[in-house]
Order: structure tokens, then C-alpha cells, then sequence
């Protein structure tokens, strides 16, 4: 098993290269990156056979750099064929088995004369016939002259890019293929016949046979294949299974081998009692560990805060020994009390890491190692079938998507942390998140509610492929905004910019839309939980599209978040309907949303607006929308666990 290592530490950071393998849980079978070949320029040479007096021999066209093929021996009366040289005097002789064709070349035959030969006793001269060859491609084959009853050659080393010779035919409509076997009696015209070319296609590490498939075309993919013990990921291109085989694109042009990725089930030397990966400590320095797990695609270490230091910098060891260090988008520290501190590492694909942390700055700190084993998620379901990009900011392999923004969300940040894109900066949680409204993307202000800063901006990462990130640290609350009626207040300050609009807690009569942050127009994003207690208390989120941007509203993932107190719905997920009866049409689809590893717990506060979602709507809330996966969730006490429906 190869092993990635990580680093924290204040060492010098080299260059930063990526390593990734298979680890020994995992084991590979094929994916090739999905490219199109693109064929070299065939260049071919004329190879001439002079028979200095015997029966002739066609010439052939052969590529350079490829051996010519050995022709049948020419016939001569009293005399015996031994060989083809190189000049007419038959000094050197060709080599068929080692010498290559570098360019136009004429080899002469060599004849020993035979002693006392066999008088001939029919003196009558042999008829002499001549054979056409039509090649039906750019090679040319000359006319062959041939004395009656002697045999005919078959033309060798043709090409016809993308095609196979599969025979040669006395007609055009290819109905009487020839024997070469048969004495020629008469002149003759051969037909080549070619077929498009078939290459096989082989599923490594599975049990599934091979298929052939013709040059240009594509392979439709198998069902997934089982191992006992293993639970298959995926096909891959390549034997290490680092590049996903992408069967809608990938157009087969040669024969290909595609590899079955799989992982062991319930392993106890890479699983921990609670489904996550393991870790360990393998080499003690200056900071001492006091807990050290991976996890899935993500890992963590806790660890003593040095007196003095607030800042710790972690690096990755890869296989050859060089040192990278962590950024942002990986590490997130925080302190966990006035004594321990907490490194998560988030977009990490499966595989065995070893890692230092080191403090900030320090150049004579002996800094300690551990080891992190991850694993992967589970990305069987419809949000993935037959979509290779990634549901969401990740690639299906678990690390992050290139230009990918993080951005980092805790209750005490909630309003002020900031988004910027394009000259554009909004500022608060809600009013990053929250698209809809009257104004530039703001949120709506009946009766009350109050219009947000959004100016667009998840529209903008969209238009843009920018993947976005969201992720939560902690509990991140909005209940003190329930004030009214049977609503509790509570201390804590309203999540600034959520969609409150003619809601019962500012005078309106429904509580349809309540506390969400509606996500309109949004492109691969990723809202995610950080560690195992990540919280959304009392709002939720609802991704939508919208007919005007039809290629938006696409590829969501909501992972490793609690839900609590929902008086409207936890996730949703919404398209466009022009109308709403029997002639209703989709206008826009929402589309490639995974929902998985969540838990759901019923809402404790009464949401009496509407009767019929007195224990809030739908826990997750679905219509207008295709390819969706909810996987690994848990629910309790929830009116609505998974509402799927095509109006409201």
C-alpha cells in the first residue's frame, strides 16, 4: 500500500506534488482519462520484388519503421529460389525476421541452378494471366503477371485507418471471396473488402466479459459488479484508479482495458466502531496528540496548544520524501477548550496519510507525525449514474474541484463572514446563500421581512464554474427569531438576509419559505459540516432553478450536518413549473443533488401558521427535479422525511 504522509509543522515547504494510489483496502481494476486519440500521419514506402527471369512478384506499400512480409517464392525452369538480396549481383541478402523499411527498395532473387534437371515434358509455352488488385484505400498494389496454374500472393500490409481487411472477392458486391490457394486459370480482378475495425474492451478485477466495440463508437456502462467482502466505487481508466472512466465522452479507438475500483468492507485495521477511517501516532515530537482518526474523505487530530502558540502549520510527506504544505482550503484549526486544539483535513481521497504539525514559525521544533487512514463515501445512486463530473464542489474521488472557494461558517462569524467574486462582495451567511427577492438578488420584504445584500453572486460562481464550498463549524443558529405565538425567543442573533417574507413571525398568515436561505441559479456547491457536531438550528436551505438560466440549479451536496428545529423544510430542492395542471410543463430542472451522512431530528417549535406542517414541512422537500440521491441519513420524530412530488 502506498501512503500519503502529512505534515504540520513550520518547515520549509517544497514544491508541492500530488501523489495519489490505491490503498491496500482498495482494490483496482480500470479508467483511462477520457481523451479522444488523434492518429499520426501514416507514411509508407513501395517494396518492389525483382525476379531477375523468374515468375513475378507484386510489389507492396509498407509503413516505415514495420518489417516487410516474407512473399511466396517465385518459380523459375532449372532453377531453385535462394532468396531476396539487396542488389541484383545477390551479395547481401534481406533479413525478413530483423530489417525495417526506411524507404522505396527493389530486392532481387537469387537463383542456383539445378543439376540435370527434369526435361519439361509438355514443351508447350505456359499461358501468362494478369491479376488487378483493387485495394479500396490509398495503398496501391501493381498488376501481377502470372503464368497459368501457378498461385498468386495475397497482398500484405495494407491500411485503411480505422478499418480491418477481412478478405479479397472475385466482384464488387463481395458475394465470391477468392482462395489464394487456387492455380490461376485466367486474368482476374480482386476486391478488397474492409469493415470498420472492433477492438475489445476488458472490465479488469470482474468477473464481466469482454465487449467488442467498433472504432469511433462508445461503450455503454455495465452494471456495477460485486465482491464479496468489497463494495465497488467505480471504473477507472487507469490500473493506480486515480482518473474516473467517463463512458458518455470517452470514444473507443484501440483496445482498452477498464479498471473496477472496490473497498473492503468493514475492515478493522482501517475501521473504526463508528464507520470511520483510523489513525494513529507514529512518531512523537514537541506537541503532544491526543486523538487522531480519518474519516470519510476528511480526518482529524487533536492535540496539546504549546504555551505561547495559537498557530500551527501542518504538512503531507508524499512518497518521496518532500514535504507540502497544508492550505486553507484543507486545514481548519480551532481550539476546543483553553488547552486543546483541533486540525480537520476535508477533501481528502481515500488512502493511508501520514502527517507532522509543528508550530507556526518555528524553526528548531521537533515536530510529531501521525498516520490518518481515510475512506470514501458511498456515490452509488441516480445523482451520480451515467455523471462523472462530481456532484457538487468535489471530484468523485473526494478532493476538492479546481478554483474551488471555502469559505468557513461558525455562529459567532455567521454575519460577518464574506464572499467576494468579480468585483462583488457580500458579506453574512444569509445574504451569501439567500438569491431570491425584489431587488438585486436580495431577499423579499413583505410584511416585514427584510431584503438582503445577495447582488447575485452565487448566480455570478455559476455563469463562472467557480464550485463553492460551505462549511459549518459548530452549531450555526437562527432561533431567536421565533418570537411570536407559540415560537420561543431565544438569545441568540438572527441569521441576517434569510428569506422571512410574509412569515407568522412578522404579521403574515403562512410559514411556507420561512427561514430558508434559497439558494437560485447555483452551480456545484458542496454545504457541508466540519468534524461531528455541525449544526443548522431552526432555517434550512433550498436549492432552485429558474427558466432564465437553465444550465444553472445544478449539482448540490448537503453532507455531515444535524438539523434541528425546522419549522420549514431542513433541504429543498425546487425547479420551475410554467403552469400547474394537466398540460404543466418543466421548464427548469434541479438537478445532480446528493443528500447523504445527515441526521434529522423533528422540529421541538410549532410552526401554527399552517396546519398542515404543525411538525415543519418536509425534511427534505422535493419536486421539479431529476437524478437525486438522499443516502445515509437519519430521521427522528420528523412529519416529512423525504417529500418528492412534481407540484406543490
Amino acid at each position: 500500500m502506498k501512503k500519503k504522509k502529512i505534515l504540520i509543522g513550520a518547515l520549509l515547504a517544497t514544491a508541492v506534488i500530488g501523489v495519489s494510489s490505491c490503498s491496500s483496502d482498495i482494490i483496482p481494476t480500470t479508467s483511462i482519462t477520457p481523451t479522444q486519440s488523434q492518429e499520426p500521419e501514416v507514411i509508407k514506402k513501395t517494396i518492389s520484388f525483382d525476379s531477375q527471369g523468374g515468375s513475378s512478384v507484386i510489389s507492396v506499400s509498407v509503413k516505415v519503421g514495420d518489417k516487410v512480409t516474407k512473399p511466396n517464392a517465385p518459380e523459375k525452369v532449372g532453377y531453385t529460389f535462394s532468396g531476396w538480396y539487396k542488389e541484383a549481383s545477390c551479395v547481401n541478402e534481406w533479413n525478413f525476421e530483423t530489417e525495417t523499411v526506411l524507404g522505396d527498395t527493389t530486392l532481387y532473387a537469387k537463383w542456383t541452378v539445378v543439376d540435370n534437371p527434369t526435361p519439361n515434358p509438355d514443351p508447350t509455352p505456359l499461358k501468362s494471366f494478369t491479376i488487378k488488385f483493387i485495394t479500396n484505400c490509398s495503398d496501391v498494389v501493381a498488376d501481377e503477371a502470372i503464368s497459368e496454374n501457378n498461385k498468386i500472393s495475397m497482398p500484405s500490409n495494407l491500411h485503411k485507418d480505422c478499418y480491418t481487411l477481412v478478405g479479397w472477392y472475385l466482384d464488387e458486391a463481395y458475394q465470391n471471396e477468392y482462395d489464394f490457394n487456387t492455380p490461376v486459370t485466367s486474368d482476374l480482378t480482386l476486391y478488397a473488402k474492409w469493415v470498420v475495425s472492433e477492438y475489445k474492451v476488458t472490465f479488469n478485477g470482474t468477473t464481466l466479459p469482454d465487449v467488442e466495440v467498433k472504432h469511433g463508437e462508445r461503450i455503454e456502462k455495465p452494471s456495477n459488479p460485486t465482491k464479496t467482502g468489497y463494495t465497488f466505487v467505480g471504473w477507472y481508466s487507469d490500473n493506480a484508479c486515480t482518473t474516473v472512466f467517463d463512458f458518455e465522452n470517452t470514444i473507443i479507438t484501440k483496445d482498452t482495458t477498464i479498471y473496477a475500483l472496490f473497498k473492503k468492507i468493514n475492515d478493522s485495521s482501517d475501521i473504526d466502531d463508528k464507520g470511520n477511517g483510523s489513525g494513529n501516532v507514529t512518531n512523537p515530537g514537541d506537541i503532544e496528540v491526543e486523538a487522531v482518526s480519518g474519516a470519510m474523505e476528511s480526518g482529524y487530530i487533536t492535540f496539546k496548544k504549546l504555551n505561547g502558540v495559537n498557530e500551527y502549520d501542518y504538512y503531507f510527506k508524499d512518497d518521496n520524501g518532500n514535504y507540502s504544505l497544508v492550505d486553507e482550503k484543507i486545514a481548519y484549526t480551532r481550539a476546543l477548550s483553553s488547552s486543546t486544539m483541533r486540525v480537520d483535513f476535508t477533501g481528502l481521497q481515500a488512502g493511508s496519510y501520514e502527517a507532522m504539525i509543528l508550530p507556526h514559525g518555528s524553526t528548531t521544533a521537533v515536530g510529531t507525525s501521525v498516520e490518518l487512514n481515510v475512506i470514501s463515501y458511498d456515490r452509488s445512486g441516480y445523482a451520480h449514474f451515467n455523471y462523472t463530473n462530481g456532484v457538487g464542489a468535489y471530484n468523485d474521488n473526494g478532493t476538492l474541484k479546481e478554483n474551488a472557494i471555502v469559505l468557513y461558517v461558525t455562529d459567532e462569524n455567521k454575519n460577518e463572514v464574506e464572499l467576494s467574486y468579480g468585483g462583488t462582495t457580500v458579506r453574512g451567511i444569509g445574504n451569501i446563500l439567500n438569491s431570491v427577492g425584489a431587488d438585486v438578488g436580495g431577499g423579499k420584504a413583505n410584511n416585514g421581512g427584510v431584503a438582503n445584500t445577495n447582488q447575485g453572486i452565487i448566480k455570478k460562481l455559476g455563469d463562472a464554474n467557480i464550485p463553492l464550498v460551505i462549511r459549518f463549524v459548530g452549531c450555526v443558529s437562527n432561533t431567536g427569531l421565533y418570537k411570536k405565538g407559540s415560537f420561543s425567543a431565544a438569545s441568540k442573533p438572527l441569521i441576517e438576509g434569510l428569506t422571512i417574507y410574509d412569515s407568522y413571525d412578522n404579521g403574515g398568515t403562512t410559514g411556507d419559505n420561512g427561514h430558508m436561505a434559497r439558494i437560485k441559479s447555483g452551480k456545484d456547491i458542496t454545504i457541508e459540516g466540519l468534524g461531528s457536531n455541525a449544526t443548522i438550528d431552526g432555517w434550512g436551505f433550498h436549492f432552485m432553478a429558474e427558466s432564465s438560466s437553465p444550465t444553472l440549479g445544478k449539482s448540490f451536496e448537503v453532507r455531515n450536518l444535524t438539523f434541528i428545529n425546522t419549522p420549514e423544510d431542513a433541504i429543498g430542492m425546487e425547479g420551475i413549473q410554467e403552469t400547474k395542471n394537466a398540460n404543466s410543463k418543466i421548464s427548469a430542472s434541479v438537478e445532480r443533488c446528493w443528500i447523504h451522512n445527515n441526521e434529522f431530528y423533528g422540529p421541538s417549535i410549532l410552526n401554527a401558521a399552517e396546519s398542515d406542517k404543525s411538525e415543519g414541512d418536509g425534511s427534505c422537500d422535493f419536486k421539479r427535479g431529476q437524478y437525486l440521491t438522499v443516502s445515509y441519513n437519519y430521521f427522528e420524530g420528523c412529519h416529512k422525511t423525504n417529500l418528492v412530488g412534481s407540484a406543490d
